[in-house]
C-alpha cells in the first residue's frame, strides 16, 4: 500500500533536545517569575445551586476534547448520591477556567453528570447499600427530609484560573499535563482514552468522527444514534476502542516500522505523527 508523503517522512530520526543547563541563580529567578506554576481557586457550592448553575449556557463543558466518553452506569451514579446522603467525603472536581466563569471539566465528569441527572429527575436510584429503601426512587419522589439532607451537602472544586497563562499553546499543554497526572489513579483509563488526552488535534478528531460512521458502528454493534443511555452500555464505545480500531488502520499502513507490540506501536505512531501535523496533513 503506497504511503502518503508525510508517512514516508515521519519515521526519520528527530533531533534530540539539548539538555538545558541553568545555574541555581537562574533556576531561582525562573521560580520567582512564577513560570510553570498554576494559579488556582478553591470553592464549595451546595448541590442544588451547583446543579442549577450547570443549566447556564457556556458555564461548563463536560466533555472537552481530552475527556473520556461517558462511563458511569446508574448504579455508580446512585452510589455517589448515597455518599452525599451519609456525608462520605467526595473528592473535589478539577476545572479549567477557559474564560471568566466558564469552565472545562478536567476531573469529575462522571460526578457532575450524576448530580445533573439526579436533580433533573433522570436518575432512578439503584444499588444503594445503606439506604436500600430508596432504590427505585427519583429525586422528586424522595421523602422531604431525605431531599433536605442531600440538599445540605456541598461539592467542592478546584479551578485552574485563566491567569495561569495567556498563551493558548501553553494552556493546551497545561491541560494535557494536568489531565494525565490526575488520571494516574481512580478508574483505569484504556490506552486509547490516554491517547485521546495526550495527542490532540485534527487527526484525533478524525478518529472520533470516523468511528461514528454508520458503516463501522453497524459492523461493531455500536448504537448508531447518540442516545447516551444506549452508548453508555457499549464497552467498545465507552473505552474509545472503536477509535483505536480506526487508529490501527492508519498505523498498520506503516507496518515496516512495527515494534513494541500493538499498543506500544500505536503510541509510537501517534508520537511520530504529532511531530508533523503542525505543518502538513495526511
Amino acid at each position: 500500500m503506497p504511503l502518503a508523503p508525510i508517512e514516508e517522512k515521519m519515521w526519520g530520526k528527530s533531533p534530540s533536545k539539548p539538555r538545558v543547563q541553568m545555574s541555581h541563580h537562574e533556576i531561582n529567578e525562573k521560580y520567582e517569575s512564577r513560570d510553570k506554576r498554576i494559579l488556582t481557586e478553591i470553592n464549595r457550592e451546595k448541590l442544588p445551586s451547583f446543579a442549577e448553575s450547570l443549566k447556564k449556557q457556556k458555564y461548563m463543558d463536560l466533555q472537552p476534547f481530552y475527556q473520556r466518553r461517558l462511563r458511569w452506569d446508574e448504579k455508580k451514579q446512585s452510589r455517589l448520591i448515597e455518599s452525599f446522603l451519609i456525608n462520605i467525603p467526595v473528592p473535589p472536581l478539577i476545572l479549567f477556567e477557559r474564560e471568566y466563569n466558564s469552565y472545562e471539566v478536567m476531573d469529575g465528569q462522571q460526578r457532575i453528570t450524576a448530580i445533573q441527572n439526579f436533580y433533573n429527575n433522570e436518575l432512578k436510584l439503584t444499588g444503594l447499600k445503606l439506604w436500600e429503601e430508596l432504590n427505585g426512587l427519583r429525586y422528586r419522589e424522595l421523602p422531604l427530609n431525605i431531599q433536605a439532607g442531600i440538599n445540605r451537602r456541598s461539592i467542592s472544586y478546584i479551578a485552574i484560573i485563566t491567569e495561569s497563562t495567556s498563551n493558548p499553546e501553553e494552556a493546551l499543554l497545561l491541560k494535557q499535563e494536568t489531565f494525565e497526572r490526575l488520571n494516574t489513579g481512580g478508574e483505569r483509563l484504556s490506552p486509547q482514552e490516554v491517547r485521546n488526552c495526550l495527542y490532540t488535534g485534527k487527526f484525533n478528531s478524525l478518529l472520533l468522527e470516523l468511528a461514528r460512521n454508520p458503516i463501522f458502528t453497524r459492523a461493531w454493534n455500536i448504537p448508531t444514534d447518540d442516545d447516551s443511555s444506549k452508548l453508555s452500555e457499549n464497552t467498545l464505545y465507552k473505552k474509545m476502542e472503536d477509535a483505536e480500531l480506526i487508529l490501527r488502520f492508519f498505523a498498520l499502513r506503516n507496518v515496516d516500522n512495527f515494534s513494541r507490540g500493538m499498543e506500544g506501536f500505536l503510541d509510537l505512531y501517534r508520537t511520530h505523527l504529532t511531530s508533523f501535523l503542525g505543518t502538513e496533513r495526511i
